[in-house]
Formats: C-alpha cells, structure tokens, sequence
C-alpha cells in the first residue's frame, strides 16, 4: 500500500482523535542485563524537545487500518504520552517521514523483506503495512495483526544489527528530571 505524505498525514489527523492511544508496557529486544538494546522507534521524547531518552515501556500508539499505516512514537513518561497525543500526526510525520538531513518529507522505506516477521513464511506479496515510516511484508493478514500488537520482536528478526536502532545507554544515575519537568508525572 502506497500512499503520499499528504494524505497520510491528513487521514491520521481525522484519525488520530478516535484511535485507541496508550502507554502500557511494550517488550523491545532487551540485552542480558535487562536494559533494551534495540528500539525500532524514536529514541529521544518529542515531548521533551527531543532532550530526553525515552522509557520504551511509555509509548502512543496510532492505527490507520484503512491507510495501512500503524505507528508507535515513544515518550519518556506517562505524562508525556498525553502531550504528544494532542498533535500525534505532527509527531509521526516529524519523527518517521521527515528525512533528518534535508528536513523534507520522505517516502516510507520499504523493507523488502521477503520472509514475515512473524510466521518466517515467504510473504504473500499483497499483504503489507506501514510501520515507523518502514513499508513491512507479511505472510498474511492475521500476521499484520500480531506484529502491530507488539512490533519489537518482529522488527527485531528483520533488523537484527541495524545500528541506527541500537538504543543509547543512559549514564550511570542519569534520569529523566528537567526544567519544569522535575518528576515526569506531576507527582
């Protein structure tokens, strides 16, 4: 499924205030020692400015099945969730479609991979998503459904050493206090 920024965009806007939002827990591909060491996502909160690392277990979620297109943008709290929540198509297109360098919207990149994330079928050729701004290809359409209620794991069997994913390590006793931000969750 091939769609333009624009009308990305757009559909998830109209979308974005019915579609179901929330931090809950996620499992990403954790090292020995418990840390994450992959995150196929930002790494750094859009609601902080992009000052902070993000907490992988913070997420929100965003679904336009009639696009084809699902995202998950992580935050480093509870209480950033609901900030990004207001404007979520602007983080999505600033996070994901937004080439870095030249500051101009980009096309999803498409994986072209050929075996699913979650079966390790050979994909069907007609079953695929947007995912993080990544066109994903799947065996079948119950496989589009598990991926997109816990994408890490299948993200991690397509990129298994892809650098640009590899997720930083907070300093020893770094956390996540700033600027009128102090405990994270107003507490």
């Amino acid at each position: 499924m091939r769609c333009t920024l624009k009308s990305l965009v757009v559909t998830f806007m109209a979308v974005a205030f019915c579609t179901f939002l929330a931090a809950r827990p996620v499992v990403a591909a954790e090292s020995k020692e418990g840390d994450f060491e992959y995150l196929y996502g930002n790494h750094y909160c859009p609601a902080c400015n992009y000052s902070d690392l993000v907490d992988p277990q913070f997420h929100a979620d965003i679904s336009n099945k009639k696009a084809g297109a699902f995202a998950r943008i992580y935050v480093c709290s509870a209480g950033c969730v609901d900030k990004i929540k207001k404007d979520i198509a602007k983080y999505y297109t600033e996070i994901y479609r937004t080439d870095k360098k030249t500051g101009k919207e980009k096309p999803a990149l498409d994986l072209k991979n050929k075996t699913c994330p979650m079966s390790g079928e050979a994909i069907d050729g007609k079953t695929s998503i947007e995912y993080n701004g990544m066109i994903v290809h799947f065996c079948c359409a119950d496989c589009t459904k598990s991926f997109v209620k816990d994408p890490e794991p299948g993200m991690r069997k397509l990129l298994p050493e892809a650098k640009e994913y590899k997720f930083p390590k907070k300093p020893e006793g770094q956390g996540n206090a700033h600027e009128g931000h102090t405990d994270h969750d107003g507490k």
